[in-house]
């Protein structure tokens, strides 16, 4: 079977693609979602958000909303109610097949309804069903969810647009209402991708406030008001659904090693182990894959070299490595075999990454089977880092395949975007047993690869006891492990295992608002990540979900909320119109999307007509009205750059058999396909190197693989230079480095190695040099010139 998706060449909306403003033959009209509220509010641990969906009829149709949207994948859905005139209808978590059943019995009475499903973690779809013309309709979602850690600071992320996944395998029919087939390797698609906005996205507004006294605080992706008070808000200024809003910050309070908190029923615990560097590490097998697909184009390409580079350059002497390159085929540095790291085939390696550019689909299953065969050495730790956007959407043979090959590999994940897959990342983390860094194109990335790389080796602790039960858990450096207790003791001990022996800690529990919803869905996740790894356990999992699920009134894979107003009925005409969803900022001009290589359904049929079976779904909208014609208008900038967008990556889309017979999808050793040339894609921004002014950047970047900087007197002075800027073997993004220079350093008998170690041991005791102390170690060259900058 061949597959060429190409765009209608008539009109400027390639509605074969599922691009709208609206599905209406005068013309483009208005369409039904009008704003997203949001107010959220971060207490300890715990993020709460209120979210306000209003959908407005500007039609003479009764219509019904079609409407799937992101939430964070972390986030449990336990609220939902309905707002129509002054009228407030709470809406109940039901099983999914009796929640659909009551919508369609009241969209067919002619009530107002509306019905909110879970098809991914980061994917729900909404439906509104009998919105009268002229008039608003608004629903509100609750949600709570668990923070996650990155380089010491907590990061709140709220997604608001879902980008455009690559979807393989062969089209096998349609049974949602996205604008995808089905395929046989993503039998769901067709329940997935929502259609693609051509028009301006609609405005955010968003509040976030944060309770206790902030010391760093970054916002990526919006200029944003900070207002400081008892508690900080922070509020994006012009903030549009096209980009994922994320903050980073930490506490002005120091963060103990172990936090709890209670709300009376079960207790949040959190374990943050020291940082520590001074051991010799166990030396290590490292693989690193990129995706150099047609989304990575712009900066997100030139953030995931960067990226590598930063990895390359934390290895040790006895470390070896190997590079994979994957689009629709998989590239390797030499022949995919561990090489040792010398100071030429590091350069070596570092030239292969800059001739890197992006091409192909987004075809991640062969690269990780091939970056977790080979199994680990004894003596050895064997660890990979994965650096993609994670545009795909293959999610569950993906992570089964990490599940099952992982053996006793880590695999880290490193998710660069405006518009990061969240869900698929954490997840191919969580089974693969390392972390998940998330970032955006602007972001500091060596200092974000940096501090990963701190994390690379053996975890630091192993959590034995908890609360007086057995526990089995690891910590890893910079990435607190949150472990849950179903009840609420005053004292909270904890047993653990680090790289010095045995130790304990306790503390005591704070109190806080209901942790009910934030642990229904942590076990909900664990059970949902086992049905993808266990399928033959769904007589038992599912069952056990949709008891969770009710039992909380918490959104599952099993369950659906539904909320019915029955005050009034809405008769008359009806239409459907699906919300488009935004190409996440960055995509046009300056990046690329994901090749859908096997997933462009065909041009719509009209509305109303059939389609034939095993036809994929063309575009949901607003059927043709009586009301007189409007002049069309010609396509805007924005449109014409979105349609030229997907003109470009379609044009070149491959025969499935052909990628099909070169890519790994069984237990066959995978195919190592040479480079191929490729045209460039779109002219690339500034690179991301360029933006980033730290003085630490240039010298982790020129320091050797031994750890030195040549001499003694260089490698003082870099490292003295590393500690003035924040850095030790215990703190800092740079701290491998610091590590790498002091172990050989150790092994120098000149007195001015000793004298800097002694600085640098003050300094991880809390005394820290002043910077005129320092001016003496200042020698020619760039080293000394950074030192003599801080001096």
């Amino acid at each position: 079977m061949t597959l060429s998706p190409t765009l209608p060449s008539a009109s400027p909306s390639p509605l074969g693609l599922g691009a709208l403003l609206a599905l209406l033959d005068e013309g483009p009209t208005s369409l039904p979602l009008q704003s997203v509220k949001v107010r959220a509010r971060v207490s300890g641990p715990i993020a709460r958000a209120v979210v306000e969906m209003a959908y407005e009829n500007d039609h003479a149709e009764i219509l019904e909303v079609l409407h799937l949207f992101p939430v964070p994948p972390q986030g449990a859905v336990h609220g939902f109610v309905l707002r129509a005139d002054d009228l407030e209808v709470q809406g109940v978590c039901r099983e999914k097949e009796q929640a659909r059943a009551e919508y369609h019995d009241a969209r067919e009475q002619g009530h107002r309804a509306a019905l909110l499903e879970s098809h991914r973690p980061d994917v729900h779809q909404l439906k509104v069903a009998n919105i009268p013309p002229k008039a608003t309709i608004t629903v509100r979602l609750e949600l709570s969810w668990v923070l996650p850690w990155e380089g010491g600071r907590q990061r709140f992320a709220f997604p608001t647009t879902i980008a455009p996944r690559y979807l393989p395998g062969k089209v096998i029919g349609a049974d949602g209402e996205g604008i995808l087939p089905d395929t046989d390797r993503v039998p769901d698609a067709s329940s997935l991708q929502p259609p693609v906005l051509l028009g301006e996205p609609a405005p955010l507004d968003l509040e976030l406030e944060i309770d206790g006294a902030v010391k760093l605080l970054e916002v990526a992706q919006h200029s944003a008001r900070t207002e400081l008070g008892e508690r900080v808000r922070i509020t994006p200024r012009g903030g549009k659904l096209d980009r994922d809003f994320v903050v980073a910050f930490s506490l002005a309070q120091a963060t103990p090693s172990l936090q709890a908190w209670t709300d009376g029923e079960r207790t949040l615990v959190q374990v943050l182990p020291p940082t520590d560097l001074s051991a010799e590490p166990l030396p290590r097998d490292a693989t690193f894959i990129v995706d150099i697909s047609g989304s990575m184009s712009g900066t997100k390409m030139e953030a995931a070299k960067l990226a590598l580079r930063t990895a390359l350059r934390g290895l040790d002497a006895q470390d070896r490595f190997r590079l994979l390159a994957f689009d629709n085929v998989v590239e390797a540095y030499r022949d995919a075999a561990f090489l040792p790291l010398t100071e030429a085939e590091l350069s070596a390696a570092e030239v292969w990454v800059d001739r890197l550019h992006p091409r192909g689909g987004t075809e991640m299953l062969a690269p990780l089977k091939l970056g977790l065969e080979p199994k680990a050495e004894p003596g050895r730790l064997h660890t990979l880092l994965f650096i993609t956007d994670g545009q795909a959407w293959n999610r569950q043979e993906l992570i089964a395949a990490v599940y099952h090959r992982r053996n006793a590999a880590r695999l880290h994940t490193l998710g660069i975007d405006t518009a990061v897959n969240e869900d698929l990342l954490g997840q191919l983390a969580r089974v693969g047993g390392g972390t998940a860094t998330f970032c955006t194109p602007q972001d500091d990335i060596e200092e974000r690869v940096a501090a990963l790389e701190s994390r690379f080796g053996a975890p630091l602790v192993q959590v034995t006891e908890l609360g007086g039960l057995p526990r089995n858990g690891e910590v890893f450096s910079d990435q607190p492990a949150l472990l849950w207790l179903e009840s609420a003791p005053e004292a909270i001990t904890l047993k653990a295992r680090g790289p010095a022996g045995d130790f304990e800690l306790e503390t005591k529990a704070q109190r806080t608002d209901s942790l009910g919803a934030a642990f229904a869905k942590e076990r909900i996740q664990a059970l949902e990540d086992r049905l993808v790894v266990h399928p033959h356990e769904e007589e038992a999992l599912k069952p056990a979900i949709l008891k969770l699920s009710l039992a909380h009134q918490v959104l599952s894979s099993q369950t659906a909320f539904v909320a019915v107003d029955k005050s009034a009925k809405v008769l008359g005409p009806k239409v459907q119109v699906s919300q488009p969803s935004a190409v996440p900022d960055q995509w046009e001009g300056g990046g690329g999307a994901p090749m859908m290589a096997a997933a462009a359904p065909p041009p719509p049929s009209p509305m109303g007509a059939r389609r034939p079976p095993g036809a994929s779904a063309p575009p949901r909208g607003v059927k043709k009205s009586a009301k007189r014609p409007t002049p069309k208008r010609p396509a805007s900038k924005r449109e014409r750059g979105v349609v030229e967008l997907f003109q470009r990556v379609f044009s070149g889309a491959p025969d499935m058999e052909e990628v099909e017979e070169s890519m790994v999808l069984a237990d066959e050793a995978p195919t190592i396909m040479a480079p191929s040339p490729a045209p460039p894609v779109f002219e690339p921004e500034p690179a991301v190197e360029d933006r980033v002014t730290s003085p630490a950047v240039g010298l982790v970047q020129s320091q050797r693989v031994d750890g030195s900087w040549g001499g003694v007197p260089e490698t003082v002075a870099a490292l003295l230079a590393l500690v003035l800027l924040g850095n030790t073997r215990l703190t800092g993004a740079r701290r491998r480095a610091v590590a790498k220079a002091a172990r050989w350093l150790g092994k120098r008998s000149e007195p001015l190695a000793a004298e800097a170690l002694e600085i640098l041991a003050a300094a991880e005791a809390g005394q820290a040099p002043e910077p005129s102390e320092l001016a003496g170690f200042v020698v020619p060259g760039p080293e000394g010139e950074v030192l003599a900058g801080l001096t």
